[in-house]
């Protein structure tokens, strides 16, 4: 499949849905922005349920991107795959899909502010215009399921009363911000999923993401974790704002992905899941962490909030209430912030980063 930090990630997604995946037998699959960070993973999943659960009766992934997947590393290893077929098309643009697709995942959109910032357009345009156009395809075919990959952004900056948040929670979203072509872009591409489902019956599914980390995250992506990585690699100060007092949680990746699947499968159209972990951290207490980790020469620098473009207008705290998703959906997050970090720091360190965005 693909190194084994990465195959132990996904052995241990497959694990905890194991009865649930070994229904998926003979289905197609279409996930967009394929290969992505995130999405990659769902790819591999699926990927490996064939060699396993589904192997007497494997699915079919249509995995689409705007690259062709002989220039991206996320997919170099299933280029020979003959149950993966890759369309080479912008989400965004009308195209033509295969027929009989049972399950969407809609997973392309630039996520790191970094991105976003210098491609405001083409975020609005992945997660409105593409999701558009993929649950109008939807009403055509016999879908299963549908996800819309959200992200915590959809919350804006919340008042402290309302931290955990909630998906009652509704936002506070400054609509002309900086951040607001990926935050008010996934608010619609939410709207429109849920229109879908009340008008059309489409299963759609919305999963809101919270800062998740791991394998196949470019050191250059510019969020916080990458970002420190990349400097304590190269012995350089942490830059930290507002003196490190912002709280937040990250998730490792294959609890992210395995919190993914059982929205997909398990959760109630129409609805949407936080997912994340509720292991909370000041960003000083990350950097202390990573000094720790590194035992290097990197040091803590605090700087004004305008020396990073994009982050002036971060939230001071986003912690995810999860009550929801573990009640109706048996989640739990398994890997502890430390522990994931020495993953990363260990997969860096043996297969490189990943120089594409």
């Amino acid at each position: 499949m693909t190194d084994h930090i990465i195959q132990e990630d996904i052995r241990r997604i497959m694990e905890a849905l194991e009865k649930e995946f070994a229904v998926l037998g003979g289905k197609n699959f279409l996930i967009t922005g394929a290969d992505g960070f995130l999405p990659s993973y769902f790819v591999d999943t699926v990927a490996g349920l064939n060699e396993t659960v589904l192997s007497g009766n494997p699915a079919t992934i249509f995995a689409l991107s705007r690259r062709p997947p002989e220039g991206n590393e996320r997919l170099l290893h299933l280029l020979k795959n003959p149950h993966v077929r890759f369309l080479n098309q912008d989400v965004s643009k009308r195209f033509s899909l295969p027929a009989g697709i049972n399950y969407i995942i809609h997973a392309a959109s630039k996520a790191s502010p970094k991105e976003y910032l210098a491609h405001p357009i083409d975020t609005i345009d992945a997660n409105v215009w593409g999701a558009r156009l993929l649950l109008d395809y939807a009403k055509t075919s016999k879908i299963d399921g549908f996800l819309f990959t959200s992200t915590n952004e959809v919350y804006g900056d919340p008042e402290n009363s309302k931290v955990p948040i909630s998906e009652d929670y509704f936002g506070n979203v400054n609509p002309l911000g900086e951040r607001s072509v990926y935050q008010e872009s996934k608010r619609f591409g939410e709207t429109l999923s849920n229109a879908f489902w009340r008008a059309h019956g489409i299963p759609a599914k919305i999963v809101r993401i919270f800062h998740t980390f791991g394998p196949r995250l470019s050191l250059n992506d510019g969020r916080v974790i990458p970002e420190f990585m990349r400097r304590c690699f190269a012995g350089e100060d942490l830059e930290v704002i507002r003196g490190g007092s912002s709280v937040r949680t990250f998730s490792y990746i294959s609890d992210t992905i395995e919190g993914a699947w059982r929205v997909l499968l398990l959760g109630h159209p129409g609805e949407s899941y936080n997912v994340g972990s509720r292991e909370e951290i000041t960003i000083d207490g990350l950097a202390k962490l990573f000094i720790k980790i590194f035992g290097g020469s990197s040091r803590i620098k605090f700087v004004e909030e305008n020396a990073q473009k994009g982050f002036a207008t971060t939230p001071q705290k986003t912690i995810p209430d999860l009550e929801k998703i573990e009640r109706e959906l048996g989640y739990k997050s398994k890997i502890p912030l430390e522990a994931g970090l020495f993953r990363l720091k260990e997969w860096y360190e043996l297969y490189g980063n990943l120089s594409q965005k």
